[in-house]
């Protein structure tokens, strides 16, 4: 789980990516607070909000793997997400 926290500052830190408002029904302009990654109990999950566009998850995804210095997704993983 990434936490995601509104962005009224205007301002992006380096681990972190800028969401705009609109995206996946989230209200405000906001940011995923990639430094705080953390595995959740699926139970602990009641309602889905929204959902991020597969162009967007593929770029959550690349951003990570760079961060992490690991790739999560094949080339060949790639095709399936963007199409």
């Amino acid at each position: 789980m990434i936490p995601i926290t509104g962005n009224r500052t205007g301002t992006v830190l380096e681990d972190e990516i800028p969401i705009p408002a609109g995206t996946g029904g989230l209200k405000l302009d906001s940011k995923l607070k990639t430094d705080q990654i953390q595995s959740v109990d699926i139970t602990q999950i009641k309602t889905q909000i929204g959902q991020f566009p597969s162009k967007l998850l593929l770029q959550i995804i690349r951003y990570i793997e760079y961060r992490m210095l690991i790739p999560l997704i094949t080339s060949n993983d790639d095709n399936s997400t963007t199409s």
